[in-house]
């Protein structure tokens, strides 16, 4: 055997068996007894899954793990087909709430794979159905989620720890140690401590490691190899050994109580409380975050608080697991909520003596919006206090002060609901002013006394200030206001019937003299780029004023700007009413016309052209022509044109005249507002002609007008292929196109090959829209273009089915079925077949194989039965129930029987008298 083979022969064993057993050269018989022992007692732990898991993990089919195991002695198909070992299990008691729960957890947990001691951890340890599951949030009564359980909604790869192995580590059944030899012998191997903490190297007897640091079982390891290979211990050596740990064992732990998936895990031997809550998911919205409990050999060791991370205290009590240690999640304690004005409104879980304080300081303590006179409680009422007809629930208002500096609690109660409420956001020590001042804005009451103290605090008035006309509002506690007029150049020389003290909430308005004096500015509308108010000036004209608001400078925008005419309103005498002035603003501005004086008041309207003509001139094309819409009307535009414009004819095109409808312009009383007219069109469709030539004929020709519409009608003989459907029994059944206009059904059947020898016309069915045309096809066979002959149309279906030589009998008859046809026989005879009809029998319905429907009575006198045709079906109708008849049919049912019985006396009498006459 190779070396190769040798090597991947002890990595199969590796595999199948969790233990490292070293072999640098030999053979397989090359084991000892106790490896081989020590290999079959590893297997004895691991479930049929877990060694196949192992086995494909590292590329091996389980026939090649079979054979290999098989030459080193170990019967590896025993522990794959035997059932996986059953945990026992074990009752651990804990307290909770005053009374002591009992715990069934099994004895052995299920074994994971060890923690790779790299900084990134190489196995989840989690289960997929914990880790990867989300968790919704779920929202307390009062409308708020659980403080901390979306902590446990994260990942939970990103809190497993991150592995340290110190000097101090202690080594233990599981771990993994790495030994490299070099120098003179180069060799690398893995071996895992045994369950008697052992390491198993060949040529060696085991070496016990378990209870000893690296370092002291590097040692031990160089002591045992040193015998067997002396340039190991020779001074100096020529080779060199270097033992450590590559892989550490993992703990296993028991999750119990409110957990999400409860039960044994594998977990890192680093692993906290708080790191293994992670790997299941965390607490259940029921479980404590508060009161999580660590059990150690039947003890409670440790209580951990998940608030303590949350919430940043300065000391943690987080506990590392240790092997067969119980995480107990108990039911959550009292819960209450606080909402409103604080940092963290949740609902939280507070501890025995933890009351209101407490769950203030958790909210993050109250915002600066706080009203603090009050703190509302909502609280259920207690079993015992609850009436049948009562409330369940009580509000309380206690005083937040107390709360804030921290002088009185509160006790809470389960399920309360706190409510801080904010402060009113309405100030009042203020006055306000605004308008032509320096500094507008709310100031301080406290340093003002007066209006003009007002207007200095805003730092002056500005030089345009309307200094006629100030106005004060005043508000009152009932919001009821008042308007106070004020001279302002009074207030500013501090006359006392005008510079009057000020109240809190009052508004100071200062205006701007262009707001109250219009003379003071002119205005500019319309086609300019900055039109609007400006103060006046004098020496100003029209032409300065279009200068100032721009855009007659700029030729593209002058091009769209009317210059033969704008208007100038001005103000009258009386200041109010205005006279319109036409202004000619090309010549003002080219300079042939001289330039007009602007006065106070004035405003100058300038039009563009959209205003005073059509710029938007187009044409519009309707119908048969791929892009059909409007299109811009250029000079000379031609209906051939519009037609290319629009890419040309559909194929269903009539192609030869299109229909113009056009605007008329010179309308008189009682005159057409539109004129119709047709024109000729190209026949794009010439291949005879090129591009060029059909563009230059005389054809399309028509010049188009502004606001023209054309249509272009669709072919009226243009026909795409239209197809019905054949099928059952004719001689050459499918698809058949419609190849002329009224094309007739016995043309489609003589196509079809005529009706096969063993088909049926009188059955044939034929259906359009997938409804049943009742029509006798054997008539349309036999004359052709008469009245059965349908004209097809596209998609009609036509089947024509076998000759069915049976009769059909179905509803109140004694033996209703089908009967083979006999020609000539009647409906009768059908009915006497299927053992005559019921007494319950109404009357009969007989349907022709066309679909035809007959209602048909019974005999008296007379005969009423029809004969009867191949392939029909007779049905017999049950009578409908009696209603209960009224008073009136009574009595005329009564008059009734009397007139059928004396009939029935006298038709009896006059036949007997008959016989009596033809005896003698």
């Amino acid at each position: 055997m190779t070396v190769n083979a040798m090597h991947r022969l002890r990595l199969i064993l590796l595999i199948i068996s969790l233990t490292a057993v070293g072999i640098t050269g030999g053979t397989a018989q090359g084991l000892t007894d106790s490896q081989i022992q020590d290999a079959k007692r590893q297997l004895g732990t691991m479930s049929p899954d877990e060694i196949d898991a192992k086995i494909k993990q590292y590329g091996m089919t389980r026939e090649e793990a079979e054979v290999k195991a098989k030459a080193m002695g170990i019967d590896l198909e025993t522990y794959l087909n035997r059932p996986a070992p059953v945990p026992e299990s074990s009752l651990i008691q804990i307290e909770q709430g005053g009374a002591t729960v009992q715990i069934k957890t099994p004895m052995i947990a299920p074994v994971m794979s060890p923690v790779d001691t790299t900084p990134e951890p190489v196995v989840n340890l989690v289960p997929p159905s914990v880790a990867l599951k989300p968790k919704p949030v779920e929202l307390s009564p009062a409308g708020l989620p659980y403080f901390g359980y979306d902590l446990f909604r994260t990942e939970s790869s990103s809190f497993e720890p991150r592995p340290y192995i110190d000097d101090q580590y202690i080594l233990g059944e599981g771990d993994v140690l790495k030994l490299s030899l070099s120098g003179e012998l180069q060799s690398y191997n893995e071996y895992t401590v045994n369950a008697e903490g052992r390491i198993s190297i060949t040529g060696i007897p085991p070496v016990l490691v378990a209870g000893l640091t690296a370092e002291k079982a590097k040692k031990a390891v160089m002591t045992s190899l040193g015998s067997v290979y002396s340039g190991i211990v020779r001074n100096p050596p020529s080779i060199f050994l270097d033992l450590s740990v590559a892989r550490i064992r993992p703990v296993r732990i028991f999750m119990t109580g409110e957990v999400e998936q409860p039960g044994g895990y594998a977990v890192s031997n680093f692993g906290s409380v708080f790191n293994s809550l992670f790997s299941v998911g965390g607490p259940k919205l029921s479980g404590s975050l508060r009161d999580i409990r660590v059990v150690r050999n039947n003890k409670t060791i440790a209580k951990v608080d998940i608030y303590d991370y949350l919430l940043g205290a300065p000391k943690v009590n987080d506990v590392r697991v240790n092997d067969n240690d119980i995480i107990f999640v108990p039911l959550r304690g009292k819960t209450v909520s606080i909402k409103g004005e604080v940092l963290r409104p949740y609902t939280y879980e507070l501890l025995p003596g933890e009351n209101l304080k407490k769950l203030v300081e958790f909210s993050g303590g109250f915002r600066a919006r706080v009203y603090v006179d009050r703190i509302q409680v909502d609280r259920i009422i207690p079993f015992a206090e609850r009436v049948k007809g009562g409330e369940d629930r009580r509000l309380f208002d206690i005083d937040a002060r107390d709360i804030i500096v921290g002088k009185k609690d509160h006790v809470l109660e389960d399920g309360d609901i706190i409510t801080i409420f904010p402060m009113i956001d309405k100030k009042e020590n203020f006055v306000t002013v605004e308008g032509d001042v320096r500094r507008p804005g709310d100031y301080q009451i406290d340093r003002i006394k007066t209006v003009k103290d007002l207007i200095d605090a805003a730092e002056g008035l500005w030089p345009t200030a309307y200094m006629k006309r100030a106005e004060l509002t005043r508000t009152f506690p009932d919001e009821k206001r008042q308007l106070i007029v004020l001279d302002l150049s009074g207030v500013m020389a501090n006359a006392a019937t005008q510079n009057i003290p000020l109240q809190k909430k009052d508004k100071l308005r200062i205006y701007n003299i262009y707001e109250l004096n219009p003379a003071a500015t002119v205005t500019v509308t319309g086609q300019v780029k900055k039109p609007g108010v400006m103060p006046y000036a004098d020496s100003m004209t029209v032409g300065r004023l279009l200068r100032s608001v721009g855009g007659l400078e700029d030729s593209i925008f002058r091009a769209r700007t009317f210059l033969g005419r704008s208007d100038l309103f001005r103000l009258n005498d009386d200041l109010i009413t205005r006279r319109r002035i036409q202004v000619d603003i090309g010549a003002i501005l080219d300079g042939r016309q001289k330039d007009i004086p602007i006065l106070a008041g004035d405003q100058l309207r300038v039009y563009g052209l959209e205003e005073v003509q059509f710029l938007d001139h187009y044409v519009e094309i309707f119908g048969n022509v791929k892009r059909p819409g409007r299109f811009p009307l250029t000079k000379g535009l031609r209906l051939k044109d519009l037609v290319l414009l629009a890419g040309g004819f559909t194929e269903d095109a009539w192609s030869q005249r299109a229909e113009i409808a056009r605007i008329n312009k010179n309308v008189h009383e009682n005159d057409s507002i539109l004129t119709i007219t047709f024109a000729d069109l190209p026949n794009l469709f010439d291949t005879s002609m090129s591009r060029m030539e059909i563009l230059e004929s005389q054809s399309g020709s028509f010049i188009l007008y502004d606001r023209d519409q054309v249509f272009i009608r669709p072919h009226p003989d243009y026909r795409v292929q239209q197809q019905v459907e054949v099928t059952g029994y004719v001689r050459f059944p499918g698809i058949y196109v419609i190849s002329k206009n009224n094309e007739r059904l016995s043309d489609i059947i003589s196509r079809a090959g005529g009706i096969a020898p063993d088909g049926y016309a009188r059955g044939a069915q034929l259906l359009r829209n997938n409804e049943r045309i009742r029509n006798n096809v054997e008539g349309a066979i036999d004359d052709p273009g008469g009245d059965f002959d349908v004209i097809m149309q596209a998609g009609d279906k036509l089947n024509v089915p076998k000759k069915p030589n049976t009769v059909r009998v179905s509803g109140e008859v004694n033996n209703p079925g089908l009967y083979k046809f006999v020609p000539g026989e009647d409906r009768d005879y059908y009915l006497d077949r299927a053992g005559d009809v019921t007494d319950s029998a109404d009357f009969v319905l007989v349907t022709s194989p066309e679909g035809h429907i007959m209602k048909t009575g019974f005999p008296f006198l007379w005969s009423d039965s029809p004969e009867i045709a191949d392939g029909s079906e007779i049905t017999v109708i049950k009578k409908l129930p009696e209603r209960p008849k009224t008073p009136e049919e009574e009595r005329r049912t009564s008059f009734v029987e009397v007139f059928k019985e004396s009939t029935a006396i006298v038709a009896t009498t006059f036949t007997i008298l008959v016989l009596a006459n033809q005896l003698k």
